[in-house]
């Protein structure tokens, strides 16, 4: 699936919902689909999303529960690589500095990110890696 029919699906299968496109540079490296917002309910949070290649980053308190539900995706946790293929979870506990690859960078991996408590800015934290 390319980035325009990534984006295309977001927007068909979840109407009402937020749209977040993520960029460094010139690059979208991922788009959000915000399903459950905090706002809604602080103690959680869950989005769909399309990654390409996200950045580096941790969070304070958040526990992330990653779900791939099409694609294959390349999960970096603490120095780790965890090979992704749909239907496969991997739980992120808070202070693990955590990105993905989609195996395929033209495609993009769809997943399901549910969040616990709910994300917020305050808590994520961007981190670059050697």
């Amino acid at each position: 699936m390319t980035l325009e029919e990534a984006l295309e699906y977001l927007k068909d299968k979840y109407p009402d919902k937020e749209i977040i496109v993520q960029k460094q540079g010139k690059s979208i490296y991922k788009l959000i689909a915000d399903i459950e917002p905090t706002r809604d309910h602080p103690g959680w949070s869950e989005v769909v999303s399309f990654i390409f290649d996200s950045e580096p980053h941790y969070h304070k308190k958040t526990t992330e529960v990653y779900t791939v539900l099409k694609g294959e995706l390349e999960l970096h946790v603490d120095g780790k690589v965890i090979q992704m293929v749909e239907g496969d979870s991997h739980l992120i506990p808070p202070g693990q500095i955590h990105y993905g690859k989609s195996k395929d960078p033209k495609k993009g991996a769809l997943i399901a990110c549910r969040m616990t408590p709910g994300w917020s800015r305050e808590d994520h934290v961007t981190h670059s890696v050697p």
